[in-house]
Protein backbone atom coordinates (compact mmCIF):
# COMPACT_ATOMS: atom_id res chain seq x y z
CA UNK A 1 0.00 0.00 0.00
CA UNK A 2 1.06 3.53 -0.77
CA UNK A 3 1.60 5.61 2.18
CA UNK A 4 1.78 9.52 2.14
CA UNK A 5 3.14 12.45 4.05
CA UNK A 6 0.17 14.65 3.61
CA UNK A 7 -3.44 14.61 3.07
CA UNK A 8 -5.06 15.40 -0.50
CA UNK A 9 -8.26 17.41 -1.12
CA UNK A 10 -10.60 15.44 -3.51
CA UNK A 11 -11.50 17.61 -6.31
CA UNK A 12 -15.30 18.21 -7.50
CA UNK A 13 -17.39 15.49 -9.39
CA UNK A 14 -17.01 17.28 -12.56
CA UNK A 15 -13.51 18.11 -12.59
CA UNK A 16 -11.50 15.75 -14.73
CA UNK A 17 -8.48 15.69 -11.87
CA UNK A 18 -10.97 13.30 -9.80
CA UNK A 19 -10.80 10.65 -12.44
CA UNK A 20 -7.39 11.34 -12.72
CA UNK A 21 -6.58 11.03 -8.93
CA UNK A 22 -8.90 7.76 -8.77
CA UNK A 23 -6.92 5.89 -11.73
CA UNK A 24 -3.78 6.84 -9.91
CA UNK A 25 -4.75 5.57 -6.38
CA UNK A 26 -5.62 2.50 -8.54
CA UNK A 27 -2.61 1.89 -10.28
CA UNK A 28 -0.61 2.27 -7.53
CA UNK A 29 -2.38 -0.62 -5.04
CA UNK A 30 -4.11 1.96 -2.43
CA UNK A 31 -6.16 0.46 0.51
CA UNK A 32 -10.14 -0.70 -0.69
CA UNK A 33 -10.11 1.99 -3.01
CA UNK A 34 -13.97 2.21 -4.13
CA UNK A 35 -15.03 2.35 -6.98
CA UNK A 36 -15.07 5.68 -9.19
CA UNK A 37 -19.03 5.98 -8.98
CA UNK A 38 -18.46 5.40 -5.49
CA UNK A 39 -15.62 7.67 -4.61
CA UNK A 40 -16.95 10.48 -7.08
CA UNK A 41 -20.44 10.38 -5.06
CA UNK A 42 -18.48 11.11 -1.51
CA UNK A 43 -18.61 14.68 -0.23
CA UNK A 44 -15.76 16.61 -0.39
CA UNK A 45 -12.91 17.17 2.92
CA UNK A 46 -10.85 19.19 4.00
CA UNK A 47 -7.45 17.92 3.68
CA UNK A 48 -6.41 16.38 7.53
CA UNK A 49 -9.67 16.46 8.70
CA UNK A 50 -10.45 12.61 7.99
CA UNK A 51 -9.77 10.23 10.83
CA UNK A 52 -9.93 6.36 11.25
CA UNK A 53 -10.20 5.70 14.92
CA UNK A 54 -6.58 7.34 15.64
CA UNK A 55 -4.99 6.25 12.32
CA UNK A 56 -4.49 8.24 9.66
CA UNK A 57 -6.29 7.10 6.78
CA UNK A 58 -7.59 9.95 4.46
CA UNK A 59 -10.59 10.02 2.45
CA UNK A 60 -9.27 9.83 -1.18
CA UNK A 61 -5.81 9.05 -0.64
CA UNK A 62 -3.57 5.86 0.58
CA UNK A 63 -3.22 5.33 4.39
CA UNK A 64 -0.86 6.31 6.46
CA UNK A 65 0.89 5.13 9.48
CA UNK A 66 -0.16 4.35 11.86
CA UNK A 67 -2.97 2.08 10.57
CA UNK A 68 -5.95 1.66 12.85
CA UNK A 69 -3.40 0.87 16.02
CA UNK A 70 -2.64 -2.66 15.03
CA UNK A 71 -6.32 -2.92 13.17
CA UNK A 72 -7.34 -3.70 9.60
CA UNK A 73 -6.55 -0.49 6.76
CA UNK A 74 -9.25 1.18 6.52
CA UNK A 75 -10.56 3.80 3.55
CA UNK A 76 -12.96 5.94 4.94
CA UNK A 77 -14.37 2.72 7.12
CA UNK A 78 -13.96 1.88 10.81
CA UNK A 79 -11.53 -0.09 11.95
CA UNK A 80 -12.02 -3.79 12.11
CA UNK A 81 -10.51 -5.60 15.27
CA UNK A 82 -7.08 -6.88 15.49
CA UNK A 83 -6.14 -8.70 13.01
CA UNK A 84 -2.75 -10.30 13.49
CA UNK A 85 -2.16 -9.97 17.34
CA UNK A 86 0.93 -7.40 17.16
CA UNK A 87 2.44 -9.33 13.76
CA UNK A 88 2.53 -7.43 10.40
CA UNK A 89 -0.74 -6.04 9.05
CA UNK A 90 -2.20 -7.47 6.44
CA UNK A 91 -3.06 -5.76 3.20
CA UNK A 92 -6.56 -7.67 2.42
CA UNK A 93 -4.22 -11.23 2.76
CA UNK A 94 -3.24 -13.71 5.60
CA UNK A 95 -1.53 -12.87 8.73
CA UNK A 96 2.01 -13.91 8.49
CA UNK A 97 3.78 -15.51 11.83
CA UNK A 98 3.74 -13.48 14.31
CA UNK A 99 7.69 -12.11 15.90
CA UNK A 100 7.64 -13.82 19.38
CA UNK A 101 9.48 -12.23 22.23
CA UNK A 102 12.59 -14.43 23.77
CA UNK A 103 11.47 -17.22 25.57
CA UNK A 104 8.17 -17.73 24.22
CA UNK A 105 6.92 -19.68 20.73
CA UNK A 106 3.74 -20.47 18.97
CA UNK A 107 4.10 -23.70 19.31
CA UNK A 108 0.39 -24.61 18.08
CA UNK A 109 0.72 -23.00 15.00
CA UNK A 110 -2.84 -21.02 15.62
CA UNK A 111 -1.61 -17.04 15.33
CA UNK A 112 -4.99 -16.01 17.12
CA UNK A 113 -3.45 -16.94 20.26
CA UNK A 114 -0.33 -15.49 19.46
CA UNK A 115 3.17 -16.78 21.10
CA UNK A 116 1.55 -18.98 23.81
CA UNK A 117 4.45 -21.36 25.06
CA UNK A 118 6.82 -20.83 27.17
CA UNK A 119 10.23 -22.30 26.20
CA UNK A 120 11.83 -22.84 29.44
CA UNK A 121 9.40 -26.21 30.23
CA UNK A 122 10.27 -29.35 29.98
CA UNK A 123 8.08 -30.13 27.29
CA UNK A 124 9.36 -27.32 25.12
CA UNK A 125 12.70 -26.98 26.60
CA UNK A 126 14.32 -23.88 23.97
CA UNK A 127 12.35 -24.85 21.09
CA UNK A 128 8.20 -26.15 20.55
CA UNK A 129 8.09 -30.08 21.06
CA UNK A 130 11.65 -30.68 22.38
CA UNK A 131 11.12 -32.47 25.35
CA UNK A 132 13.31 -33.18 27.91
CA UNK A 133 12.73 -36.88 29.02
CA UNK A 134 14.08 -38.44 31.61
CA UNK A 135 12.80 -42.26 33.13
CA UNK A 136 15.60 -42.75 35.89
CA UNK A 137 15.31 -39.07 38.14
CA UNK A 138 13.94 -35.44 37.22
CA UNK A 139 15.24 -33.11 34.65
CA UNK A 140 14.53 -29.28 34.43
CA UNK A 141 14.86 -26.88 31.34
CA UNK A 142 17.34 -23.99 32.30
CA UNK A 143 19.44 -22.29 30.66
CA UNK A 144 19.73 -17.94 29.61
CA UNK A 145 15.70 -16.91 28.29
CA UNK A 146 17.25 -13.77 26.38
CA UNK A 147 20.29 -15.38 25.23
CA UNK A 148 18.35 -18.18 23.58
CA UNK A 149 20.33 -21.55 25.39
CA UNK A 150 17.63 -23.30 27.46
CA UNK A 151 18.54 -26.81 27.32
CA UNK A 152 17.46 -29.55 29.61
CA UNK A 153 19.34 -30.62 32.36
CA UNK A 154 18.73 -34.20 34.24
CA UNK A 155 19.38 -35.21 37.81
CA UNK A 156 19.89 -38.82 38.15
CA UNK A 157 18.73 -41.23 41.08
CA UNK A 158 20.69 -43.54 42.43
CA UNK A 159 22.35 -46.28 40.04
CA UNK A 160 21.36 -44.08 36.77
CA UNK A 161 23.37 -42.08 34.59
CA UNK A 162 23.23 -39.53 31.56
CA UNK A 163 26.21 -41.96 29.99
CA UNK A 164 25.19 -40.54 26.17
CA UNK A 165 25.48 -37.22 27.13
CA UNK A 166 22.29 -36.87 25.82
CA UNK A 167 20.16 -34.37 28.40
CA UNK A 168 16.96 -34.37 26.29
CA UNK A 169 16.79 -38.57 27.44
CA UNK A 170 17.68 -38.11 30.46
CA UNK A 171 19.46 -40.99 32.60
CA UNK A 172 19.08 -43.77 30.25
CA UNK A 173 21.98 -46.08 31.53
CA UNK A 174 21.46 -48.32 34.57
CA UNK A 175 25.06 -48.51 35.88
CA UNK A 176 24.31 -51.19 37.71
CA UNK A 177 23.74 -53.50 35.79
CA UNK A 178 25.28 -52.43 32.31
CA UNK A 179 28.62 -54.50 32.23
CA UNK A 180 29.80 -51.51 29.55
CA UNK A 181 28.89 -48.87 32.18
CA UNK A 182 29.16 -50.46 35.11
CA UNK A 183 29.78 -48.72 38.44
CA UNK A 184 30.16 -45.68 36.24
CA UNK A 185 29.83 -44.21 32.59
CA UNK A 186 32.07 -45.88 30.01
CA UNK A 187 34.11 -48.40 32.80
CA UNK A 188 33.45 -51.54 31.09
CA UNK A 189 33.72 -54.95 32.63
CA UNK A 190 36.70 -56.53 31.41
CA UNK A 191 36.17 -60.15 29.86
CA UNK A 192 38.77 -62.03 31.81
CA UNK A 193 37.94 -65.25 30.45
CA UNK A 194 34.91 -65.41 30.31
CA UNK A 195 31.45 -63.58 29.82
CA UNK A 196 31.26 -59.81 31.10
CA UNK A 197 28.66 -59.46 33.72
CA UNK A 198 27.83 -55.93 35.83
CA UNK A 199 25.85 -56.77 39.50
CA UNK A 200 25.27 -53.80 41.94
CA UNK A 201 27.69 -51.73 40.15
CA UNK A 202 31.00 -54.16 40.69
CA UNK A 203 32.25 -56.15 37.53
CA UNK A 204 32.73 -60.10 37.82
CA UNK A 205 31.63 -63.03 35.19
CA UNK A 206 28.37 -64.46 34.39
CA UNK A 207 30.18 -67.47 33.23
CA UNK A 208 33.40 -68.48 32.30
CA UNK A 209 34.77 -70.12 29.04
CA UNK A 210 35.15 -73.38 28.78
CA UNK A 211 38.20 -74.72 30.99
CA UNK A 212 38.38 -72.09 33.24
CA UNK A 213 36.79 -71.49 36.34
CA UNK A 214 36.20 -68.02 38.71
CA UNK A 215 37.82 -70.39 42.39
CA UNK A 216 38.39 -67.35 43.83
CA UNK A 217 35.18 -65.56 43.40
CA UNK A 218 36.71 -62.30 42.63
CA UNK A 219 34.95 -62.17 39.26
CA UNK A 220 37.65 -63.37 36.86
CA UNK A 221 38.16 -66.62 35.42
CA UNK A 222 41.94 -66.87 36.76
CA UNK A 223 41.89 -70.82 37.48
CA UNK A 224 42.81 -73.22 34.44
CA UNK A 225 40.34 -75.97 35.20
CA UNK A 226 42.73 -78.81 32.62
CA UNK A 227 46.20 -77.84 34.51
CA UNK A 228 45.80 -76.83 37.93
CA UNK A 229 45.82 -79.59 40.81
CA UNK A 230 43.96 -77.43 43.05
CA UNK A 231 41.29 -76.69 40.76
CA UNK A 232 41.50 -80.01 38.52
CA UNK A 233 38.19 -80.34 36.26
CA UNK A 234 36.18 -78.09 38.80
CA UNK A 235 37.11 -75.57 41.65
CA UNK A 236 38.17 -76.86 44.37
CA UNK A 237 38.77 -80.45 43.48
CA UNK A 238 42.52 -80.79 45.05
CA UNK A 239 44.32 -83.77 43.60
CA UNK A 240 46.05 -85.57 46.58
CA UNK A 241 49.99 -85.42 46.62
CA UNK A 242 49.74 -89.04 49.33
CA UNK A 243 53.28 -90.76 48.40
CA UNK A 244 53.55 -88.60 44.79
CA UNK A 245 53.89 -85.64 42.64
CA UNK A 246 50.39 -84.67 41.33
CA UNK A 247 49.70 -82.87 38.21
CA UNK A 248 46.45 -81.98 36.33
CA UNK A 249 46.30 -83.18 32.75
CA UNK A 250 42.82 -82.42 30.91
CA UNK A 251 40.84 -81.95 34.17
CA UNK A 252 41.98 -85.26 35.46
CA UNK A 253 44.49 -85.68 38.32
CA UNK A 254 47.50 -87.36 37.94
CA UNK A 255 50.38 -88.29 40.19
CA UNK A 256 53.45 -89.63 39.83
CA UNK A 257 54.27 -92.02 42.98
CA UNK A 258 57.40 -92.21 45.17
CA UNK A 259 59.37 -95.39 45.14
CA UNK A 260 57.47 -98.28 46.43
CA UNK A 261 54.02 -96.47 46.26
CA UNK A 262 51.38 -96.75 43.62
CA UNK A 263 48.07 -95.15 42.52
CA UNK A 264 46.58 -98.92 42.79
CA UNK A 265 42.45 -97.28 42.98
CA UNK A 266 42.76 -95.32 39.85
CA UNK A 267 42.74 -91.37 39.85
CA UNK A 268 38.99 -89.61 40.34
CA UNK A 269 37.68 -86.33 39.49
CA UNK A 270 35.44 -85.85 42.73
CA UNK A 271 35.59 -87.35 46.09
CA UNK A 272 33.40 -91.04 45.75
CA UNK A 273 34.66 -94.89 45.57
CA UNK A 274 37.59 -95.08 44.83
CA UNK A 275 38.50 -91.55 46.20
CA UNK A 276 41.10 -89.29 44.78
CA UNK A 277 43.82 -89.62 47.53
CA UNK A 278 46.87 -89.94 45.56
CA UNK A 279 49.47 -93.25 45.77
CA UNK A 280 47.60 -94.89 48.22
CA UNK A 281 48.79 -98.23 48.08
CA UNK A 282 52.08 -99.45 49.39
CA UNK A 283 53.86 -102.02 46.48
CA UNK A 284 55.95 -105.27 47.23
CA UNK A 285 54.20 -106.65 50.63
CA UNK A 286 53.78 -110.16 51.23
CA UNK A 287 50.05 -110.92 52.56
CA UNK A 288 49.43 -113.75 55.00
CA UNK A 289 49.79 -116.39 51.95
CA UNK A 290 52.88 -115.44 51.88
CA UNK A 291 52.13 -113.96 48.40
CA UNK A 292 52.37 -110.28 47.11
CA UNK A 293 49.67 -108.75 44.88
CA UNK A 294 51.19 -105.40 43.62
CA UNK A 295 55.22 -106.75 43.04
CA UNK A 296 56.67 -103.41 41.44
CA UNK A 297 53.71 -102.30 39.78
CA UNK A 298 49.76 -102.12 41.32
CA UNK A 299 48.13 -105.45 39.98
CA UNK A 300 51.48 -107.36 39.17
CA UNK A 301 51.04 -110.33 41.22
CA UNK A 302 54.02 -112.78 42.69
CA UNK A 303 52.69 -116.04 44.02
CA UNK A 304 54.50 -118.36 46.20
CA UNK A 305 54.87 -121.67 45.15
CA UNK A 306 56.32 -125.08 46.60
CA UNK A 307 58.86 -124.31 49.47
CA UNK A 308 59.47 -120.69 48.31
CA UNK A 309 59.30 -116.86 49.03
CA UNK A 310 58.91 -114.27 47.13
CA UNK A 311 62.31 -112.01 46.55
CA UNK A 312 61.09 -108.50 47.77
CA UNK A 313 64.32 -107.21 46.99
CA UNK A 314 63.50 -108.14 43.09
CA UNK A 315 60.27 -107.07 42.93
CA UNK A 316 61.36 -103.59 43.86
CA UNK A 317 62.73 -104.00 40.74
CA UNK A 318 60.08 -104.81 38.82
CA UNK A 319 60.65 -109.07 39.11
CA UNK A 320 58.88 -111.25 40.14
CA UNK A 321 61.58 -113.71 41.61
CA UNK A 322 61.37 -116.61 44.59
CA UNK A 323 63.65 -117.99 46.28
CA UNK A 324 63.68 -121.86 48.08
CA UNK A 325 63.42 -122.74 51.28
CA UNK A 326 66.63 -123.87 53.31
CA UNK A 327 67.13 -127.21 52.65
CA UNK A 328 65.12 -127.67 49.14
CA UNK A 329 66.30 -127.08 45.47
CA UNK A 330 64.56 -126.23 42.64
CA UNK A 331 66.25 -128.74 40.40
CA UNK A 332 64.09 -128.78 37.18
CA UNK A 333 64.24 -124.96 37.59
CA UNK A 334 60.97 -123.82 36.79
CA UNK A 335 60.00 -121.77 39.45
CA UNK A 336 60.17 -118.65 38.51
CA UNK A 337 58.64 -120.20 34.59
CA UNK A 338 55.47 -117.85 34.36
CA UNK A 339 53.97 -120.77 32.16
CA UNK A 340 54.25 -123.33 35.17
CA UNK A 341 51.06 -124.58 36.24
CA UNK A 342 51.70 -128.01 38.25
CA UNK A 343 51.93 -127.99 41.46
CA UNK A 344 55.68 -129.61 41.38
CA UNK A 345 56.77 -125.92 40.51
CA UNK A 346 58.92 -124.48 42.78
CA UNK A 347 61.74 -125.65 44.88
CA UNK A 348 60.49 -129.48 44.65
CA UNK A 349 64.35 -131.46 45.99
CA UNK A 350 64.80 -131.63 49.71
CA UNK A 351 68.89 -131.34 49.33
CA UNK A 352 69.29 -132.75 53.01
CA UNK A 353 68.98 -136.49 51.97
CA UNK A 354 69.51 -137.05 48.30
CA UNK A 355 72.09 -138.39 47.27
CA UNK A 356 71.97 -137.25 43.89
CA UNK A 357 71.04 -133.93 44.60
CA UNK A 358 72.53 -133.51 48.16
CA UNK A 359 73.45 -130.12 49.36
CA UNK A 360 72.90 -128.52 46.07
CA UNK A 361 71.34 -129.82 42.60
CA UNK A 362 73.71 -132.18 40.76
CA UNK A 363 75.64 -132.79 43.78
CA UNK A 364 76.12 -136.50 43.47
CA UNK A 365 77.28 -138.56 46.38
CA UNK A 366 79.39 -141.61 45.34
CA UNK A 367 79.64 -144.41 47.47
CA UNK A 368 78.04 -143.00 50.72
CA UNK A 369 75.05 -141.68 52.02
CA UNK A 370 73.29 -137.61 52.38
CA UNK A 371 73.04 -136.98 55.76
CA UNK A 372 72.01 -132.92 56.15
CA UNK A 373 73.01 -131.92 52.58
CA UNK A 374 76.58 -133.52 53.40
CA UNK A 375 77.86 -136.77 51.82
CA UNK A 376 79.13 -139.14 53.95
CA UNK A 377 82.34 -141.38 52.65
CA UNK A 378 81.54 -144.93 52.12
CA UNK A 379 83.40 -146.19 55.35
CA UNK A 380 83.14 -143.01 57.47
CA UNK A 381 81.84 -144.92 59.86
CA UNK A 382 83.13 -148.49 59.06
CA UNK A 383 82.03 -151.64 59.99
CA UNK A 384 84.76 -154.07 59.65
CA UNK A 385 84.37 -156.10 56.45
CA UNK A 386 80.72 -154.88 56.51
CA UNK A 387 81.41 -152.39 53.60
CA UNK A 388 82.62 -153.31 50.49
CA UNK A 389 84.25 -151.95 47.66
CA UNK A 390 82.52 -151.34 44.65
CA UNK A 391 82.68 -148.00 43.71
CA UNK A 392 85.79 -146.13 41.76
CA UNK A 393 88.51 -145.60 44.07
CA UNK A 394 88.45 -141.71 44.28
CA UNK A 395 85.50 -140.30 45.44
CA UNK A 396 84.23 -136.62 46.34
CA UNK A 397 82.95 -137.33 50.40
CA UNK A 398 82.92 -135.51 53.89
CA UNK A 399 81.89 -131.81 53.82
CA UNK A 400 80.74 -130.74 50.57
CA UNK A 401 84.06 -129.69 47.91
CA UNK A 402 86.41 -131.60 50.16
CA UNK A 403 88.43 -134.20 48.28
CA UNK A 404 89.28 -137.15 49.72
CA UNK A 405 91.20 -140.20 48.49
CA UNK A 406 89.76 -143.39 49.19
CA UNK A 407 91.16 -146.95 48.07
CA UNK A 408 89.65 -150.23 48.21
CA UNK A 409 91.82 -152.29 50.86
CA UNK A 410 90.75 -156.27 51.60
CA UNK A 411 86.52 -154.66 50.26
CA UNK A 412 86.94 -151.84 52.61
CA UNK A 413 87.49 -148.29 51.45
CA UNK A 414 90.32 -146.43 53.54
CA UNK A 415 90.10 -142.58 52.47
CA UNK A 416 92.17 -140.11 53.29
CA UNK A 417 92.34 -136.32 52.65
CA UNK A 418 95.22 -134.59 50.97
CA UNK A 419 97.27 -134.69 54.13
CA UNK A 420 96.42 -137.98 55.44
CA UNK A 421 94.00 -137.50 57.44
CA UNK A 422 91.17 -139.71 57.13
CA UNK A 423 87.94 -138.36 56.14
Amino acid sequence: MLLLNRAATRPAMGDPRRRWLWLVLLGLGACQVPSFEDYARRPLKDAGTAGCDGGACCDGGPCAPPVCDGGACCDGAPCAPPVCDGGPCCDGGPCGPPSCPAGFADCNGNPDDGCETALDSAAHCGGCGIECRNSHGLTTCTGDVQAGNLACTPTCAVGFADCDLDPANGCETDINSDSTHCGSCAFACPANGGTPHCQAGQCGVSSCNPGFGDCENVGACRQNLNTDPNNCGHCGHVCSNAHGTPSCNGGICEIRCDAGWGDCNGATLDAGSPPDDGCETKLNVTDSNGNVANCGACGAACNRRSYTTINLAQCALGVCARDCFSGEGDCDNNRNDPSCRAASCGCETNLGNNVNDCGACGHVCKGGSCISQVCECPDNKPTSGSTKCSLASTVMCGPYGTSCTCSCQSGVFKCTDSGGKAC
